[in-house]
């Protein structure tokens, strides 16, 4: 039944007007623009910057980065290792991953010396030659991993456990591309186009959003620096920038302005009345006790403006704030409170915590802790710039007692903010690295073993 299905579409593909031959097109042209993601990577450079090496354009993985995604995404490593070898024929520097039913396809055009006519020889490892109506000679190789890859004349392809023959695969994408190439969407085309060294569209169609604006894609990209790794990402419908958060009060300063001394990290998101009804269905599975103290906080949420915000240091020595506990970190949240209720509240927190929770409230807000709010002199307070609806910040200084605590080699700095249209993220490394990449991926690979 489906290998029929495939005779249909592929028929009905001929029946269209014949597209240019694959090697007098653009990488776009090949592309469809109803895939449900699109990534457009510079690979190349990517992988050199996270210390990568390359021989004649292919470039081997390092054990770090390995490890890493073993830990992180297993599946994906063959295909990654595969891509990145094949640098001494494929062109690194314009790796395009197509996500759709299909499942996940990564293509990329060979090396502009090594394009030629399609009647010309492949001569690829002797493999086997599929005969494509809209592309031509296909020659497909088998990789470790379940990989499979296709090489005509101009491209390549690769896919990993796919139940179809690599050929009908590549005619079903170059057939939608055909009939509906990203290249003739002005829009999507010059994003990919950027010069970051990643770019991503995410179709992703929410008619109905009660944060803000309803939006039918997501847009992001990457931008690498020796020393910062930085990302914006924004929603679009019709084409349109939108506005996501557009329904969240702006995040008041005050919030912040009383968080635990030496504070590491903290987060805040301006209240709408959508939040205690998340919260809610958050902490369905949560013990019986901290259920009815969520619904006794949530109950008492002031919902029209305020801001909800949470702040954490280190509260211990480097071994103990390891373990990650209330007894080794300094955790305090706030939250904005119907005047009427929140002294209640307070009460009813410390009841139900057994003495292992501090509240109190005011007026307008409500804060709980994990520590006496009354024993520690205020020092800190989270910087707050322009008008944002959420923003999440971390801060690892050099030779900082957490930064020993997590046995890092380096210390890092974490901005995100987060407006009616746009989030912007900036990831900066301090200490003796040069480069931002390798150094974060060893410090990955460092937490991960103490996770475990």
């Amino acid at each position: 039944m489906l290998l029929s299905a495939f005779g249909l579409m592929l028929s009905m593909a001929g029946c269209r007007p014949k597209a240019d031959p694959l090697h007098e097109r653009e990488l776009l042209e090949t592309v469809p623009a109803q895939a449900s993601v699109i990534v457009c990577l510079d690979l190349d450079a990517l992988l050199k910057s996270a210390a990568c090496r390359s021989h004649d354009g292919s470039i081997s993985l390092t054990k770090d980065i390995k490890r890493l995604i073993e830990y992180t995404d297993s599946a994906s490593l063959p295909m990654i290792e595969a891509v990145a070898s094949s640098g001494n024929f494929a062109d690194l520097r314009q790796v395009i991953i197509v996500g759709d039913t299909m499942g996940v396809i990564v293509t990329a055009p060979l090396r502009p010396e090594l394009r030629k006519l399609p009647e010309k020889d492949l001569d690829v490892r002797s493999a086997p030659t599929y005969l494509s109506g809209l592309v031509g000679d296909i020659e497909v190789v088998s990789q470790p991993g379940g990989v499979c890859m296709a090489r005509s004349s101009a491209q390549v392809w690769w896919v990993k456990d796919c139940a179809m023959p690599l050929g009908h695969v590549v005619d079903y994408v170059v057939g939608e591309a055909d009939r509906d190439p990203v290249s003739a969407h002005a829009e999507m085309s010059s994003f990919l186009q950027r010069s970051a060294q990643a770019k991503a569209i995410l179709k992703c169609d929410v008619p109905r959003n009660p944060l803000g604006d309803p939006f039918d894609a997501v847009y992001a990209e990457l931008r690498l620096a020796d020393r910062s790794l930085n990302m914006a990402f924004w929603g679009l419908r019709d084409g349109e920038k939108v506005a996501p958060l557009a329904a969240l009060p702006a995040i008041d300063p005050v919030a912040l302005s009383e968080m635990p001394p030496g504070m590491i990290a903290y987060a805040a998101v301006g209240v709408n009345d959508i939040l205690p009804r998340a919260i809610k269905q958050m902490s369905g599975s949560w013990p019986l006790a901290t259920r009815i103290g969520v619904g006794a906080v949530t109950d008492v949420m002031h919902t029209d403006g305020g801001t909800m915000a949470i702040g954490v240091a280190p509260g211990g020595s480097a071994e103990s704030i390891r373990r990650l506990s209330l007894d080794s970190w300094l955790v305090k949240g706030v939250m904005p409170v119907d005047p009427d209720k929140g002294y209640d509240a307070a009460e009813l927190i410390s009841i139900l915590s057994a003495g292992k929770l501090h509240s109190r409230a005011d007026s307008v807000y409500l804060e709980v802790a994990g520590y006496d709010l009354d024993a520690y002199e205020i020092t800190s307070q989270g910087d707050i710039y322009g008008s944002p609806k959420a923003v999440v910040y971390a801060s690892i200084p050099y030779n900082h007692q957490a930064m020993r605590a997590f046995r890092l080699k380096n210390g890092y700095t974490l901005d995100f903010y987060a407006s009616d249209s746009e989030a912007t993220a900036v990831l900066t490394i301090h200490g003796p690295a040069s480069y931002i990449l390798p150094a974060a991926i060893s410090d990955a690979l460092t937490l991960s073993k103490i996770r475990r």
